[in-house]
């Protein structure tokens, strides 16, 4: 079985505190963020001196043994938990069928038998050409799915896959074209399933071809817009991503849209437009690393 080097394994980490009066017990579990449960992140209160009568020297040592063997007693109990809470994941000869696990992720590629890869991981890889995409609101946003999502704020719903069907010849067409209406407002939201490492973001009209007026569709391209994201760990209390701003551009004479950022893991990415222009999208690329502008 192969697995990527970007896949994390946690362990539970444990931390005493061999002071008194303040804090959690010893032993005590920190949470991811280091800081110990129960405790105030800010609490840091000195432990106490030993420059007392020998008697409270005996009594505070005697104490601080105390708790030292309730710590050592609870963390191996805790440890003996955690142990408990273990799962076994077999894929192939007495396991799960390696079909049945093509539904766990869009992150997860079992098509090459006896292994288990990730997908869109290598350098100038296109993730959204790797994924199987699907027109369709979520039903929610938290849970991973097998499948890609994309979608739009525009009320009369068309077809929004050939922005994503690898094929820059295929476009949005006369969608958000009509005369006299403004496209500012418009929104594009893409749901790559699961999340992946991502650091350039591309989006272009068809770089060939006119209309029947003769006008090149590679001037058809958005004027200004925003890029948002979201690494699908930043939800709301309703359970909807929490957008971080991109890029913003307030007017670009570019037809091929790039917008590079830090290398980071993404799931939702929202293309916002802020231009009144009539415009089409041929393709949307995300990727890592790339200098080819088609991906």
């Amino acid at each position: 079985m192969m697995l990527s080097k970007n896949l994390l394994f946690g362990y539970p980490r444990f931390s005493a505190r061999a002071f008194q009066g303040a804090g959690p017990p010893l032993g005590a579990v920190r949470n991811s963020r280091g800081i110990a449960q129960g405790a105030s992140p800010y609490s840091r209160r000195r432990e106490p001196g030993l420059r007392h009568a020998s008697g409270s020297r005996v009594a505070c040592l005697w104490k601080g043994l105390v708790a030292m063997t309730v710590a050592i007693f609870w963390v191996a109990a805790t440890w003996g938990t955690v142990l408990g809470e273990m799962k076994r994941w077999e894929v192939g000869e007495g396991g799960l069928s390696w079909k049945s696990q093509r539904t766990i992720s869009t992150a997860i590629d079992v098509t090459v038998p006896g292994a288990i890869q990730i997908v869109g991981f290598e350098s100038d890889d296109n993730i959204v050409q790797q994924l199987t995409w699907i027109e369709e609101y979520p039903p929610d946003f938290v849970a991973e799915r097998p499948e890609a999502r994309i979608w739009d704020n525009v009320p009369l719903k068309q077809s929004n896959l050939p922005i994503v069907d690898g094929d820059d010849t295929t476009s949005t067409g006369d969608r958000f074209k009509a005369f006299g209406v403004s496209q500012e407002g418009t929104a594009f939201y893409f749901d790559l399933g699961a999340r992946f490492p991502v650091n350039r973001v591309v989006f272009f009209p068809r770089q060939t071809g006119k209309d029947a007026e003769g006008r090149l569709f590679e001037d058809d391209f958005i004027r200004g817009y925003e890029v948002l994201a979201n690494d699908g760990l930043d939800f709301s209390k309703e359970d909807r991503p929490i957008y971080a701003l991109m890029k913003k551009v307030e007017f670009t004479r570019e037809s091929i849209a790039e917008i590079q950022f830090p290398l980071q893991f993404i799931r939702y990415l929202r293309l916002n437009i802020t231009a009144p222009n009539p415009f089409e999208i041929a393709e949307h690329h995300n990727d890592r690393s790339s200098t080819r502008p088609f991906g």
